[in-house]
């Protein structure tokens, strides 16, 4: 099991934690389809979106994921992914319905976290600006986080 960041549109937060709680995690890197990282022609050669392919193949099923700033500036979303983001991965077409944000990763609401508690517990990559990261060397703070906010 591995830990990630995630960053999103801060702007859309209210709207994106909605979406994760029906189980999409959703980013947006472009609305055309052609950046569909699963059969767009154009995914490999844009640099955006070519960023985002570590995203798709390094989150497998049962990671926990940390997504910043959701669903405001004070809190960090805990989520979980519900399958291999690789065999997950889908382009909504609607995606200009969602303001760019159709791409759509498995994944579950856990819980909320306060921030200043989630940078305890990694203050070594909290200056990471990186839309996606592994949180490496973070792992026992982090399950002491998960246990205090998420009741299995």
């Amino acid at each position: 099991m591995k830990y990630f960041a995630f960053r999103i549109f801060d702007q859309k937060a209210d709207v994106l934690e909605e979406e994760l709680k029906i189980g999409h995690l959703r980013q947006g890197w472009g609305a055309d389809p052609e950046l569909n990282l699963r059969e767009g022609k154009n995914a490999q050669k844009d640099k955006g979106a070519r960023k985002n392919f570590p995203i798709k193949n390094k989150v497998h099923e049962n990671d926990f994921l940390f997504v910043l700033n959701m669903p405001d500036m004070n809190y960090v979303t805990l989520a979980q992914a519900t399958t291999d983001f690789s065999k997950g991965y889908v382009y909504d077409e609607r995606s200009l319905e969602f303001h760019d944000l159709g791409h759509i990763f498995p994944a579950k609401w856990l819980a909320r976290i306060p921030k200043k508690e989630y940078y305890k517990a990694i203050r070594a990559s909290r200056f990471c600006r990186r839309r996606f990261y592994e949180l490496k060397n973070h792992e026992k703070e982090l399950s002491e986080l998960i246990v205090k906010y998420y009741k299995f």
